[in-house]
């Protein structure tokens, strides 16, 4: 169901796109050169950081 979407994302042919749960507890802004991900809290960052450390670009700063 998502896959059109990120693949028009991924070819630039749609930007600006954010996605998250009807709750908003966390929102996912794909683009052609990765994703960023919010979470609620940093407690949520925190998690995300540890458990996918290959998610993050190589610059400490991450860019």
């Amino acid at each position: 169901m998502l896959d059109p979407l990120l693949r028009a994302i991924a070819d630039e042919v749609t930007v600006g796109v954010i996605l998250g749960p009807p709750g908003l507890d966390w929102l996912v802004h794909p683009y052609d050169g990765g994703i960023d991900i919010i979470t609620a809290s940093a407690t949520g960052r925190d998690e995300l950081k540890s458990r996918h450390p290959d998610w993050l670009p190589p610059h400490p700063q991450g860019y």
